[in-house]
C-alpha cells in the first residue's frame, strides 16, 4: 500500500520522463491487482462468519473498515492514472 501511495505521489509530481511514468503506471496497476486480490480474500473470510443463536458473530473475527478505504484508494488511483495519461497523450 505504501508503495502504491509513493507511485501516486511521483506521478502527481510529474517530474519523471514519459518512459519512467509508464513504468510507474505499470507497477501501480500490478499493485492494484494485488490489493484487489487481498480484498477479495478478506471478503471471502467475512462471508464465512456465522451467527450464534443470540445473533453474535462467531468464527473468523470481523475485519475493520480498512478495506473500505482500500477500495476508495484504488478507485482514486485509477481515476488519477486515467486523467494523467489522458493529459500526456493530448499534449
Amino acid at each position: 500500500m505504501a508503495e502504491l501511495e509513493s507511485i501516486v505521489r511521483k506521478l502527481e509530481a510529474g517530474q519523471d520522463t514519459l518512459e519512467i511514468s509508464i513504468t510507474l503506471y505499470e507497477r501501480g496497476v500490478a499493485l492494484k491487482k494485488r490489493c484487489e486480490n487481498e480484498l477479495k480474500e478478506a471478503q471471502m473470510k467475512v462471508e464465512k462468519i456465522s451467527l450464534d443463536v443470540m445473533g453474535n458473530p462467531v468464527g473468523i473475527p470481523l475485519l475493520s473498515n480498512n478495506f473500505f478505504y482500500l477500495k476508495q484508494f484504488i478507485r482514486y488511483l485509477l481515476l488519477y492514472l486515467f486523467f494523467f495519461f489522458s493529459h500526456l497523450i493530448t499534449t
